[in-house]
């Protein structure tokens, strides 16, 4: 049988209760902290016949949980720390080269790396494309196929 008390929680017997073993029942968000408040099914000195002698209130665990927006914001700032220690590790490597030396590793660097950032900006602006043919009305593959067949 489930009930529901003043506060909102729910209470269930131990007939009842299904494979958990805990179930929440209050979420409350700050600071980007998500608490979690749970009930634990452990009702202890009740018996099967359902009498009600040594009972007791059911203990109440408060369970500290990262929101996911903190989590996210976190890997944002770790990915741009990590950009700028590459940046700044690439920099000084190559200021420290001579003239001569850093002349051609940036011209052998333009050569080895501009078909590929070409072919990767190509691939980008194609679904920046397709992303702004999903949000209007136009059929993106009826306007394909006129493209390629009536040019």
């Amino acid at each position: 049988m489930k009930n529901v008390n003043a506060k909102g929680e729910l209470h269930m017997n131990i007939k009842e209760q299904s494979d958990e073993f805990r179930l929440p029942t209050k979420k409350v968000q700050s600071f980007g902290i998500l608490q979690i408040k749970f009930i634990p099914f452990l009702t202890f000195g009740h018996s099967e016949m359902g009498d009600l002698k040594g009972s007791s209130s059911p203990l109440q665990i408060t369970t500290m949980v990262p929101s996911p927006i903190f989590l996210w914001r976190f890997k944002v700032v770790l990915f741009l720390l990590w950009a700028l220690c590459c940046c700044k590790i690439g920099w000084d490597s190559v200021m420290r080269m001579s003239i001569d030396l850093r002349d051609l590793f940036l011209y052998e660097a333009f050569l080895y790396y501009n078909p590929l950032l070409l072919v990767t900006m190509m691939v980008w602006l194609w679904g920046v494309n397709l992303w702004v043919f999903s949000q209007g009305s136009v059929n993106y593959f009826f306007s394909l196929y006129i493209f390629l067949f009536c040019f």
